[in-house]
Formats: structure tokens, C-alpha cells, sequence
């Protein structure tokens, strides 16, 4: 498995998924929790979610395509994995190829050879700096009108999508897949992650 140094995970983590590792040889990941430099709990639609992509190498590829990045699905990388597995995969060396998304690539080369297991009973809780690159703790934009709301919105949804890198990375099948029913599943992706993000939004007002 791979380690942030300012991560913290629970003392059961590795015990919890090198169990599910183990029998079903697959790659194992508890639920995330972001957390900030002060150790402060960040909200996010993310936290506490688990993940799961059984089923045929095709039909897991297609569910990670249209899972919501919202969702958080590229923190998958940080499971714990079985060796063999990790050794097949690192063969690949598709990372000199992929410069940029690199988690969300590697989790989608890993689905095109095993099952993701999620456990709701271990917690990594990733560390957020106010300065990293891809922070969600960003600074907040400031929306003049509705259409610059709606705008932010569309591109909350929409901006790390990486349908066409995926397709560049999928066997011939699953490319044909991909393009014969993105006409069909892409509007529901976008309604999906609309309507998730709309529900946390009114749900973090409430809470406040």
C-alpha cells in the first residue's frame, strides 16, 4: 500500500483489509474522512462513502467511468493491495505516459483486472492543505448572478470527468462500450452529480 507521511489511518486499517485482500485477492480500501493540516474534520460529499466495483472486468470499468468524481472514487489508490496484484499492474508503466489524474488512472488499470472492496469499518483520513494543487479547501469563487452559480456548478460536475482518457486506456471492447452508451448514461452522470451535489449543498445549510 501506498502511505501519505501526514495522513492518519485507524490502527485496524490494515488488519481490517488485509482480510478482505486475502479472500477475495482484490484490492481492499475502508471509507475516508478529509481532514485539514489542524486536524480539523472537512466536510465533503466524499466522506464515509463506501466503494465497491465488483462483478466482470467490463461492468466494473463502465461503473468507475460513471461513478461521480464527487464521489471521491481516485482515493481508491491509497487501499491495500495483493502483491501479485500491485506487481501486474506496475508492469504496465502507464504512468510516464499519464502525467496529470494519476490516482484515477491507476484505479481504472486496477478494475480492468480485480474487484474493489470497500469496508465501512476501518477510516483513512486523508490531510488537505490549503495550498495543494487540487485542494478542496480552495478559495471560493464569488458568484456575481445566477448564471455564474450555474455555471460553477456545471463545472464542478463536469471538470474531471477523464471519459477520453479513459477511452484511450480501455481494451477494444470496452471502447466500443463506452461510445455506444455515453449517448445514453453521460445526461444521467450529469443529473446524478447534479442532484448529489444540489442534496449536500441544502444539507450543509440546514446543518448551519
Amino acid at each position: 500500500m501506498w502511505a501519505g507521511a501526514d495522513d492518519v489511518i485507524d490502527d485496524n486499517w490494515i488488519a481490517s483489509l488485509l482480510e478482505i485482500c486475502e479472500q477475495d485477492n482484490s484490492l481492499a480500501f475502508g471509507v475516508v474522512h478529509y481532514i485539514d493540516e489542524f486536524d480539523v474534520k472537512i466536510d465533503s460529499i466524499a466522506n464515509i462513502r463506501e466503494f465497491n466495483y465488483k462483478g466482470p472486468a467490463w461492468w466494473r470499468l463502465l461503473y468507475f467511468v460513471f461513478t461521480p468524481w464527487l464521489f471521491g472514487k481516485m482515493i481508491l489508490c491509497w487501499g491495500l493491495y495483493p502483491r501479485e496484484l500491485l506487481l501486474k499492474i506496475t508492469k504496465m508503466s502507464f504512468i510516464s505516459k499519464w502525467g496529470a489524474a494519476v490516482d484515477s488512472i491507476w484505479v481504472y488499470s486496477i478494475l480492468s483486472v480485480c474487484k474493489i472492496n470497500s469496508t465501512p469499518s476501518t477510516t483513512l483520513h486523508k490531510r488537505v492543505h490549503q495550498n495543494s494543487e487540487s485542494s478542496i479547501l480552495g478559495r471560493k469563487k464569488v458568484e456575481s448572478n445566477l448564471g455564474d452559480r450555474i455555471f460553477r456548478l456545471l463545472e464542478a460536475v463536469l471538470k474531471v470527468n477523464m471519459f477520453f482518457t479513459f477511452l484511450a486506456l480501455s481494451p477494444l471492447l470496452i471502447k466500443v462500450l463506452l461510445l455506444f452508451i455515453s449517448p445514453l448514461l453521460y445526461p444521467v452522470y450529469v443529473i446524478r452529480s447534479v442532484w448529489v451535489l444540489m442534496l449536500y449543498k441544502i444539507r450543509k445549510v440546514r446543518l448551519h
